[in-house]
Parts: structure tokens; sequence; C-alpha cells
């Protein structure tokens, strides 16, 4: 990526006033010395976004989000850090000088804007094929005979690629080379040498990102005989179809105001939605959601119903989508479609008061998995194979609502429901409830084995923990201390979002900056969790008493419990081998020997029982 002198990213920094930056997003009122407002990146009703204007930097207290006036925009707006220091450089009058790029930088920063470049070549030419060509009239008909007037058409950049097989490579022969286009997903190569064109005699829908630029197209066959139906680009530098949603770039604001995406199956689904008023619909591209979407989807809203056709929503891969939206922290329903109907049809057969209905009428998640695994097995077998099939798959539907109130709930509604299929003995409430419990009880054992098993190997993990946090707290306030703490650079972190929290860090500098060390180290890490971790630690009491101290009985804990734990790990290999029969090597043996020799009893301390004491937030002097 390309870099900015850091002196100019921070002039920029200080030239942008944090609170009036976030207050061009958020209306915030002033409590003591911070400003307190709705936080901008999850629903919530009562604020727990904070603006911190001396350190320059927000936390939300809600969702974790923090950062600085480069991560706000970056994650507000979608832009790169490069494209956030633009902005907020020109928003401070400031003329950005020319970015540092190594040439291996400079070259893939050429290519990927000629594929760019190539792709909205291509976007213009399908328009201009369905809009202004004799050829593009079939494909125009067929758009108009689903509903779709020109307004929408062109919103959604619709178009027509020619039933011919280079009609794209000889229009954008002139300004592309043919090896640029097969990059970009718009030519294939043929066995005998040269080119032809992917897409033809197909309704082309161009695919964005969440900047509205094309960096894919789906095209969809005209004929009955012509397949496959819909042909997509395949995956390359700009392009990976787990980490897009078709129309993202338009719905973005519409989800937003109203805190709700419609995720869709596919383009059509999402294109009548918008037309029909619903602008707030995004299409998965396919019914198994990924994790990268999900994230996608929370960054603009809290809450999202799923509008797939009811044959595919109950799908097991579909329902693992479902539940990868639930652990990226949004609410979830699903919408209840007609037997054999889409969100276009519906819109089509019915129109827009009835996707209305429909939305409103959405399931909870929960209810929604329960009832279809239900509707799976009515029917399909006696009673005690139908009782033993919800055994299976409605129970630990069940044991997973952490509410009391609301899994009891579900289960009278279960009960109920099964109770309407006028088949004999299946499943009562009280029999759902000794199932439960059975299933409850085994998995406390469960647990307790894997408990187990873990503390054979990682009985100090949490004390590790501890002090590892109590290490990065000392080197996020005394930054200057880094050189002192060389030993952490080798060190095996007990967990990938200490590492990140270190690396980001050490990044920052050795020494303090104007604009803090936080904002610096803020903006060293893409991580959510870990620029959480680096804001909380600021807030903790400000350092430092006798810091070096602290510092060096700090890394002597995390030297006593490496030790430890590879004393442990050894211990348990000697065991193995003897109770085997094997010998064991003389170099464990010696190893075994020296570890033993160099720990004391083990001195785990606490939090505020570091042998040099706890550093106290009114001490500010250096050793």
């Amino acid at each position: 990526m390309p870099r900015f002198d850091e002196a100019f990213v921070q002039e920029v920094r200080e030239r942008t006033d944090i609170v009036a930056l976030i207050g061009e997003y958020v209306h915030l009122t002033r409590r003591g010395n911070r400003y307190w407002g709705l936080c901008p990146f999850h629903s919530e009703k009562t604020p727990s976004f904070s603006v911190n204007p001396e350190r320059q930097m927000y936390y939300c207290f809600g969702c974790k989000a923090a950062g600085d006036v480069f991560r706000f925009v970056m994650e507000r707006e979608h832009l790169t850090f490069y494209e956030a220091v633009v902005q907020l450089a020109a928003r401070a009058g400031l003329s950005p000088p020319r970015a540092e790029r190594s040439p291996e930088e400079e070259r893939r920063a050429r290519e990927r804007q000629e594929l760019l470049d190539a792709l909205e070549f291509a976007a213009r030419f399908f328009e201009h094929q369905l809009l202004h060509s004799p050829a593009g009239r079939r494909a125009l008909e067929y758009l108009h005979g689903r509903g779709l007037d020109e307004t929408t058409i062109r919103r959604f950049r619709l178009g027509y690629a020619p039933d011919r097989w280079d009609a794209l490579l000889r229009a954008a022969g002139h300004r592309f080379s043919p090896e640029v286009l097969a990059r970009a997903g718009l030519v294939q190569p043929k066995d005998g040498g040269g080119y032809y064109d992917r897409f033809r005699h197909r309704v082309m829908f161009p695919i964005a990102d969440v900047r509205g630029r094309v960096v894919a197209f789906g095209g969809r066959a005209l004929e009955p005989d012509q397949v496959p139906k819909y042909y997509n680009s395949p995956e390359g530098p700009l392009f990976s179809k787990r980490s897009h949603l078709y129309g993202l770039h338009l719905a973005r604001e519409a989800m937003r105001a109203g805190d709700l995406a419609i995720v869709v199956e596919g383009y059509m689904d999402t294109i009548a939605l918008h037309q029909a008023g619903f602008p707030a619909a995004v299409a998965s591209l396919g019914t198994s959601l990924t994790r990268e979407q999900a994230e996608l989807l929370r960054r603009q809203c809290g809450r999202a119903i799923i509008a797939y056709d009811a044959d595919l929503a109950g799908q097991a891969a579909t329902l693992r989508g479902l539940d990868l939206l639930v652990q990226a922290g949004l609410e979830v329903r699903v919408l209840r479609l007609p037997q054999g109907k889409d969100p276009d049809e519906l819109v089509r057969s019915a129109g827009p008061e009835a996707v209305r209905q429909a939305l409103e009428e959405a399931l909870p998640l929960i209810e929604f998995k329960i009832r279809s695994a239900l509707e799976r097995h009515r029917g399909a077998g006696n009673p005690a194979e139908v009782r033993a099939a919800v055994i299976r798959d409605v129970i630990p539907i069940l044991a997973s609502v952490a509410d009391p109130v609301l899994q009891d709930q579900y289960i009278r509604q279960a009960a109920h429901w099964m109770a309407d299929w006028q088949e004999v003995n299946i499943m009562t409430e009280e029999a759902l409830r000794q199932a439960l419990q059975r299933h409850v009880r085994r998995q406390p054992g469960e647990r307790d084995k894997q408990r187990r098993n873990w503390n054979n190997i990682k009985v100090l993990e949490e004390p590790l923990v501890r002090i590892e946090r109590e290490a990065l707290r000392v080197l996020l306030h005394r930054p200057d201390l880094l050189g002192q703490a060389g030993d952490l650079r080798a060190h095996e972190w007990s967990s990938p979002l200490h590492a990140a929290v270190y690396a980001a860090i050490a990044a920052a500098g050795e020494e303090p900056a104007a604009g803090g060390i936080v904002a610096r180290a803020l903006a060293q890490t893409d991580d959510p969790e870990a620029r959480a971790l680096i804001a909380q630690l600021e807030r903790e009491e400000a350092m430092v008493g006798q810091p070096a101290r602290v510092l060096e009985g700090v890394l002597e804990s995390i030297r006593e419990l490496r030790d430890q734990r590879r004393r442990q790990e050894l211990e348990r290999i000697v065991r193995e081998r003897e109770a085997a029969g094997q010998t064991v090597e003389p170099a464990i043996l010696l190893e075994l020997t020296e570890l033993r020799r160099r720990i004391r009893r083990p001195q785990i301390r606490e939090r505020g029982e570091m042998r040099h004491g706890r550093l106290q937030g009114g001490e500010t002097g250096r050793p």
C-alpha cells in the first residue's frame, strides 16, 4: 500500500478536530471532558459512544468500536487508510505530498487500477448495447417483462452482452490488452491461441464494491437452452464472492437509516425490492452467507431479515450462514415466503403491500429453526422415529436459548405445533422438557472432560493472560520502554489478540509523538478487538511510579510462566514415554532438570501484586 510520511499523517491528525468530524455524522452531547452520542456502528437507544477530544479518539462501550479520526472515516466511508488521509487532508486544507510507494507497490497499484478501468469500460459497453443498440432489444424486452422500468435499469446499470464471440474484445482492444481483459474476467483464452468474450447473449448485472466500483459481472441467459442460466465472473484480484453483497453500494444509506438489511439470494430479487420501495435489499450471491458478508452487514445495521425462497431457507448450509450473522451481532429474522415463490415473484404477483406484510411477520431465527426442523420431520416415519429425529435436531436448538423465559416459551410453542399434527404420542411439552434436561445434563460432563484436557497443558494460561495484559498496559503508557522489553518480540503470546496489540504498540514507535501513542497504535491495526483492547488499556490508570521496575517484574513473571509451561510439557512427555516402555532422550532429562532447578515456587502475581508495586495514576516521573 502507498504510504505517507508520518509527519504529514500527524499534521492531518492534529488539524482534524475529532469532535467536529464525528459531529457531522452523530449528534454529540458534552458530559464532563467527553462527548457522547448514539453509536454510528451499531444499533442502540442509549448513547454509549464516547469521543475524547484530548486523546483524539473514540470508543463505543457497546460494540467496542475504537479508533482515531482516520479509523472513523475508514469505517464510516469504507476507505483505505491512504484514502482516509487524502480525504481528511483535503478537509483540513492540506495538499498531500506524493505518497511513498515501493516499485512493487507502484506496479500492483497500476495493475489494480487498470483492472478497475477495464471493468468500468465493460459496464459502459454493456449498458450502451442494452439501451442504444438494436441487438439489445431482446434483453430490454426481457427486463421490461420482469417489471423493471428504465429508471431502475439505469440505476443498477444493467446491460447486454452481444451474441458474438469478440464484441467486447474488439470494442476494448484500442484501450486494453487481451491479457488485462482476461485478468479482469471479461475474456477467456482459446485452446488454439487468442481470446474470446466470456459473456455472450446475456443480460448483464454489474457487481460493485461498497464504493460503487464495478469489480465483477453476473450474466443471465436469454434463451431456455442456454447454459448455465447464470454465469458469473471468476474470482480474481478484485472480486471474491464471499466478500461482496450485490447492491450494497445502493442500499447502504437505507440500511443505516432503518437499521435493517433485507438479504435475498439473487440479482432480480434485489432489484425488484428496490423498485417496490424496499431500498435496503442486498443479495448474498448464493444462500450460504459467509463471515465476511456478515461483517459487511454488521457495519451498516443491527438487524437483518433473510428473504430466501422457502426451499432454500431451511437448508443446512443456509442455516449455518444465518448463525454467522448472529455471531456478528445482528438480530436475525427469516421471511416465510409462499411455497415456490421468491421476493421478485411476490412483488410481481401480490405487490409491495404483500412484501411489507411478510416483512412484518418475519420469524425470529430460533423460531424459524424449530419450525423448519419440525416440518422436515412431520410424517417422516412412525412416531418413535419422528420422536428420535425431534430429539436429535430440535432439542439442541432449544438448549441454545440462554434466556430461560424465552426457552420455556419455545418449548410450549414446539409442543403446540406438534399437537397440530394430529398424530398421537409424538412429543408433549413435558416430554420436550425431559429431553432438554437430559441433553443439558450431558453437557457439563463434556465440558468437564474438555476442561481437564485443557488443564493438563494450559493450567497457567489465565495468569499469563493477566501478566501479558500488564505488560501491554505499561508499554502503551510508556512506549519509550519498548527497547527494554526486547524479550516480548520472541514471546509466544497467549492469544492472537495480545500479539496484535503488542505489534500495534511496537509499530507506533518508541518515542511518543504529538497526538499520542494511543492514536498512533490504533492506526496500526485493522483488528476491531485489538483496537478495543488498546482503548480499554488507555482508560486504565495512567501509569507510572517506577515503570521500568514494574516492566522488569512483568517480564520476569512471563519468563517464569514460560519455564513452567515447558516443564509441564516435558514432564508429560517423560510420563508417556515411561508408560510405553520407551527410552527418554538424555537431552529431555537434562532440560527438565535445569528447568526444575531454575523454577522456584511459582510466583503467579495477581495484578496489583507485582513485586515492585502497582503503578499509581498520579505519579508520572521517569525512573
